[in-house]
């Protein structure tokens, strides 16, 4: 199980210069407090650690900043002695399920399965998230040239890990505008609304899973996006093709 690293000292002097906020101070003093008493219970408090780092990472601005941290990279690695992609795999699957499902199917499963559902709906899974069913999950599996659903309990990483691929591939989550397109370059830009998920239809346009807290980045995110030049380029390989 992960989260058995041992901490970092918190304890560093500050390599940027910010304007601290009393309040996200506290805030994140608090957090940081509950991940060292984690990290010296061990495994047992996956969920206490984890979802402690996720509201670091997720509160807008950032409250590794207070701490004098740069990056969330610079967070991982300093602090908890982790890689961005396993850090945010923990912050995810924390996020999703519960302790005893941790211990039932272990956290590399659970992050493939999350994938997994992503891939099927098209798009990232709520925030804040609802709950989900992984006893009750479906794994379509290709086994001695036949294909059958097991549950996730018997599928393989690697089969979960193939069956989101075949998912990706059969085009689910294509944008379907270049506008949707660029509206989702956009807000990937920022790790607060990177989970956040756009829909063009019919000239309108939708988003789902936006932060509360991260709104004003949403607003100046998406009224920095240019409509007609996200539009044009089709109409420019249209024009190309009737010359």
């Amino acid at each position: 199980m992960a989260g058995k690293k041992k901490a970092k000292a918190p304890a560093r002097e500050p390599d940027i210069s910010v304007k601290v906020d009393a309040s996200l101070k506290r805030r994140y003093d608090a957090l940081a407090a509950q991940i060292h008493a984690a990290h010296t219970k061990g495994a047992s408090a996956f969920d206490s650690l984890w979802e402690a780092v996720g509201e670091i990472i997720e509160h807008e601005p950032p409250l590794f900043v207070v701490a004098g941290y740069a990056t969330a990279d610079e967070f991982f690695k300093e602090r908890l002695g982790e890689s961005r992609r396993n850090a945010f795999r923990y912050v995810r699957v924390a996020k999703f399920a519960s302790p005893r499902e941790e211990e039932k199917y272990g956290t590399t499963r659970l992050d493939a399965a999350l994938s997994f559902l992503e891939a099927k709906l098209g798009a990232p899974l709520a925030h804040p998230p609802l709950p989900i069913a992984f006893d009750r999950l479906k794994i379509p599996v290709t086994r001695n040239g036949k294909t059958t659903s097991v549950s996730l309990e018997k599928a393989a990483v690697e089969e979960i890990v193939a069956a989101t691929r075949a998912l990706d591939k059969s085009g689910k989550k294509k944008p379907t505008s270049s506008l949707e397109r660029a509206l989702g370059e956009a807000l990937r830009k920022h790790q607060t609304l990177a989970s956040s998920a756009v829909r063009v239809r019919a000239g309108l346009v939708s988003f789902t899973s936006v932060p509360a807290a991260a709104l004003a980045l949403f607003g100046k995110t998406v009224g920095a996006v240019d409509v007609p030049a996200a539009e044009e380029k089709p109409a420019a390989k249209r024009a190309k093709r009737r010359k």
